[in-house]
This record gives structure tokens, C-alpha cells and sequence, in this order.
């Protein structure tokens, strides 16, 4: 280069410097310095140090302060750039979220003015309803914090559980050594007596009228879609007790998918009607829905009578 050329104090034969790799000395190069070959590839190995530091000190502070102003430059330019292709990206987004907002605006008006128009009352019972449910949730979070909840199961279960428990598998033995078949039939004809009490109850402090338009709804929500969650919940796991729940719940759809079917039929049957009732016939009666609960309630208590 140049600068080895002027620091060296020698020119090369070629008159450029060129064509010659590090620490070899080119052509005339030997006779121009009026040394030896060795020597003179010698001298030439021993020299970069002395041609990085003169390159080093020639640099000025002009040099550097327009590097700088360049790399500012293309940096402002750089940022200006990628904000304009985020600006570009996220536009759609943007407008999507103006559109939505504006068609919201008119429904969002209303209702809020339809919710200041509220009695007095109405607005301070919705308020308690808000802070009786924040009370709950800091409730429940307190009570699993403190596990009072768990305590509470374990004195239950010590003092009034486990004791009937005992008894309640004695006397399945008992009864078991004398029938097998009454003995599985035992815990479904207790269920029984209890519901039926439980009616006799109702109608004595007279709610029954007040929660015979709910039986239906309830009965569905038993039979229909709690039933489907849980078949889905167990189909996800994968064990020897998860796959007896797996054949529990089939069995479940197809003695459900079968009853329907069946009650469908009997309705068809010309002589059927004049045998039966028509109620009794069709199971969404609303004298057949308090049956209907009961049993639905029945497979979802947490015992073996799902298997059953």
C-alpha cells in the first residue's frame, strides 16, 4: 500500500505493491534496499507493527465525527423504517378495533343509560350482590389459606362419617351373606326411601309447587350436558381406574340412548295409549321429571353406584 510504501522508504518493481503476501518481499524489492533476500524478507516480517501504528496515528477527529454522523444517520433511517412496516402491520388490526368500537358505542350507550335509570333499590342490591360475591371469593381464598375447609372434612368425617360408614358396611355384610343380589340392590333402595322422603317433606312445608317448573331443567342438566363433560374429562386420561369410568359412562350413553328411544316407541304404539297414561308414556312429562333428577343426581354422588 501507500502508506507501508512511505513508512518501508522503497518502491516495489511493479511500481503498485501488490502481489505480495505477509512477510515476502517482491520483485526488486532486495537490490532497491541493496540487501540480501533473507535480510530483506526479514525486515519486511518485522515491520507491521510499525505500519498499524503510523495507519493508527493517522486518523484525525474529522474522520471519526463523520463516521459517527453516517452510522446516526443510517440508524434514524433504520428506525424510521421499521416503524413505518409496523405501521403497516398492525393498520388492519387498528381498524379492526375502531369498526368494533363504533358499532359497540350505540349498545354501550344504552345500556348504560338503562342501567342509571334503575330504581334506587335495584342499584343497591346490585351493588351488595358485587361485594357479597368479592367477599366470597376473599372468603374462599382466606378458608384455603387457613384450611379451615380441611379440618372441618376431617372432624366430619372422624365423628360422624367414618361411624356411619362402619355400620352402614356391617349391615351390607349381614345382608350380603344372605343375598348378594339384595345386598347391590341395598344402597339404590335407601336412595329411594330417601327421595321419597324427601318429596313427603316438600309437599308438608309446601315448596313442591314452587319447584315443579324446575325439576325438567334440572333433570336435563343431569342427563345431558354434565354427563357429557365428564365422559369427555375421563376419555383424556389414561389409567386402570380411568378406564373403568370410561366404560361406566358408555354404558350410561347407551342405557340413556336406549330409554329415549324406547319411550319414543311406546308413544307410537296405537294400543300403548289406551294402557298407560301418556305421561307416564313420555319421559318429559313434568311428572316424570322428578324422577328423573333423582336418578340423574344418584349417578353423579360420588360411589360406586355409577358401575351398578
Amino acid at each position: 500500500t501507500p502508506l507501508a510504501r512511505r513508512v518501508l522508504g522503497f518502491t516495489c518493481a511493479d511500481g503498485q505493491g501488490q502481489g505480495r503476501g505477509a512477510g515476502e518481499c517482491g520483485p526488486g524489492e532486495c537490490a532497491a534496499r541493496r540487501l540480501d533476500h533473507r535480510s530483506c524478507m526479514e525486515q519486511i516480517a518485522a515491520t507491521p507493527s510499525s505500519i498499524t501504528l503510523s495507519h493508527c496515528e493517522a486518523v484525525s477527529a474529522t474522520e471519526l465525527r463523520g463516521a459517527l454522523s453516517v452510522a446516526l444517520v443510517k440508524a434514524h433511517e433504520s428506525g424510521l423504517a421499521w416503524l413505518r412496516l409496523l405501521r403497516l402491520a398492525f393498520f388492519p388490526l387498528s381498524c379492526g378495533v375502531q369498526h368494533t368500537a363504533h358499532a359497540i358505542a350505540p349498545y354501550a350507550k344504552r345500556a348504560a343509560t338503562a342501567f342509571a335509570q334503575q330504581p334506587r333499590d335495584v342499584l343497591l342490591l346490585e351493588a351488595a350482590l358485587v361485594l357479597a360475591i368479592a367477599c366470597a371469593i376473599w372468603l374462599r381464598r382466606l378458608l384455603r389459606r387457613k384450611r379451615y375447609c380441611a379440618r372441618l372434612r376431617e372432624w366430619g368425617a372422624a365423628r360422624f362419617y367414618r361411624p356411619v360408614a362402619e355400620r352402614y358396611a356391617r349391615l351390607a355384610g349381614a345382608v350380603r351373606q344372605r343375598s348378594r343380589l339384595v345386598a347391590r340392590l341395598l344402597p339404590h333402595g335407601l336412595y329411594a326411601v330417601g327421595c321419597l322422603a324427601a318429596a313427603r317433606l316438600l309437599e308438608a312445608v309446601r315448596l313442591a309447587p314452587m319447584l315443579r317448573p324446575v325439576w325438567p331443567h334440572a333433570a336435563t342438566l343431569l342427563l345431558t350436558p354434565v354427563p357429557w363433560v365428564r365422559t369427555l374429562l375421563t376419555l383424556r386420561s389414561d389409567g386402570q381406574e380411568d378406564r373403568a369410568l370410561q366404560r361406566s359412562w358408555l354404558m350410561f350413553w347407551v342405557l340413556w340412548a336406549s330409554a329415549q328411544l324406547l319411550s319414543e316407541a311406546l308413544a307410537l304404539l296405537p294400543f300403548a295409549a289406551r294402557l298407560l297414561p301418556a305421561q307416564a308414556l313420555s319421559l318429559d312429562s313434568p311428572s316424570a321429571a322428578p324422577v328423573l333428577f333423582c336418578a340423574a343426581a344418584w349417578l353423579h354422588l360420588p360411589h360406586s353406584g355409577l358401575p351398578l
